[in-house]
């Protein structure tokens, strides 16, 4: 008899649903201290993302002694969950697993005979 234990196949969808499917949006640099991960483009190229940022005078901060002036960031991009795209991933992974489950219940199981499954 096969041994299935179900709680190894609720930890893969709930870790990824944990995890969540991120993207960034652009925003406004005032609405920089209501996220905790933003992405700075600055004038040059350059990027990086600030944790915990917070607008100072003429100056975006983050946490440590990341900063930049305000005036030699283009683009700033706020670290969102895409809830539809996790919802997704998650539902097609714990249907494929549950799939995978009973092909594997159907193929151990062979002493009710074949059509049974």
């Amino acid at each position: 008899m096969l041994l299935i234990r179900p709680g190894r196949f609720i930890l893969i969808p709930l870790l990824l649903w944990l995890t969540g499917c991120h993207s960034f949006r652009q925003i406004q640099i005032s609405e920089a201290p209501e996220y905790g991960t933003v992405r700075v483009t600055l004038a040059d190229g350059g990027q990086t993302e600030i944790k915990e940022p917070r607008v100072a005078a003429d100056s975006i901060l983050g946490d440590g002694a990341v900063g930049f002036p305000t005036d030699s960031v283009a683009k700033l991009e706020a670290k969102t969950t895409n809830v539809l795209a996790t919802v997704g991933v998650v539902a097609g992974i714990t249907l494929g697993a549950l799939l995978a489950v009973a092909a594997i219940v159907c193929a151990a199981d062979d002493s009710t005979g074949p059509g049974s499954c």
